[in-house]
């Protein structure tokens, strides 16, 4: 009989420690961020996008559908680079030709005529380019279309 208690004992200890694994595997997935859970089968998610990417394709999503993704992230490519800082001052003689601002390249008036305030908060500027796009064009696509014969959008 003495024989077979380290074979229980073991086989208890194997049978904790696997429980004990395998527990707090989930508590730690359960405590990440949401931005480092992704669905790699999810076609729409792409674990190279930055947070704000990430961001603003959720709220286009939301608004308009995954279709209109792509003329939305064309447009804001264009605009700034995802630079939310950006201003776009082009210089000619010393003189400003454009106020533009920020990822959707917001003129000064753009600001105001959208209900938003001029802001280097990159989040407010998605939810105001959204908003912009949303009011002027009815959808990104039509932005895009628009940006594509103007050069401007």
């Amino acid at each position: 009989m003495s024989i077979h208690k380290p074979k229980i004992l073991l086989a208890i200890l194997v049978a904790t420690s696997i429980f004990f694994i395998f527990s707090n595997a989930r508590v730690i997935s359960k405590e990440l961020p949401i931005e480092s859970k992704t669905d790699t089968l999810d076609p729409s998610v792409s674990t190279t996008e930055t947070p704000l990417k990430t961001y603003a394709k959720s709220l286009v999503i939301e608004q308009w559908g995954i279709q209109e993704w792509e003329s939305f992230e064309k447009i804001i490519n264009k605009e700034s680079s995802w630079t939310h800082n950006t201003e776009h001052y082009p210089m000619i003689n010393g003189k400003r030709l454009s106020s533009a601002t920020g990822l959707a390249g917001f003129l000064n008036a753009t600001w105001d005529d959208v209900g938003c305030v001029k802001t280097y908060d990159k989040r407010e500027q998605v939810r105001c380019g959204i908003k912009y796009v949303e009011q002027r064009y009815g959808s990104p696509q039509v932005a895009w279309n628009f940006h594509l014969a103007n050069n401007y959008y």
